[in-house]
C-alpha cells in the first residue's frame, strides 16, 4: 500500500489527500507530527535529501517535492505511471 507523509496542516498535503481520493487510490498517511513515527520519518527525510512533504512512497518508487513533482497533477500521473 502507497504511503504518504505528510502534515494535517499542510494544504499541499491536504490537496494531494483529495487527488488521491478522487482518483480511487488507497494510501497510508503518516502524520510528521507523530511521535509514534519519528523514526520512520528522519529515515525518509534522510533517503529523500530533504524534509520536504508530502512524500509519496508507492514501493519502489519515492516522490519528493520539487525532486520528483512541482504540482499535484505531476505526481497524480506519476503515481499512475507505476500501475
Amino acid at each position: 500500500m502507497m504511503r504518504i507523509y505528510t502534515n494535517k496542516k499542510c494544504d499541499y498535503c491536504n490537496e494531494l489527500k483529495k487527488s488521491l481520493d478522487e482518483e480511487g487510490y488507497q494510501y497510508f498517511e503518516v502524520d510528521i507530527e507523530n511521535e509514534k513515527y519519528k523514526e520512520e520519518c528522519e529515515k525518509v527525510f534522510k533517503y529523500a535529501g530533504v524534509a520536504a512533504i508530502p512524500i509519496i512512497l508507492k514501493k519502489p518508487h519515492m516522490l519528493v517535492p520539487t525532486k520528483s513533482f512541482n504540482t499535484i497533477e505531476q505526481a497524480i500521473q506519476l503515481i499512475k505511471s507505476f500501475d
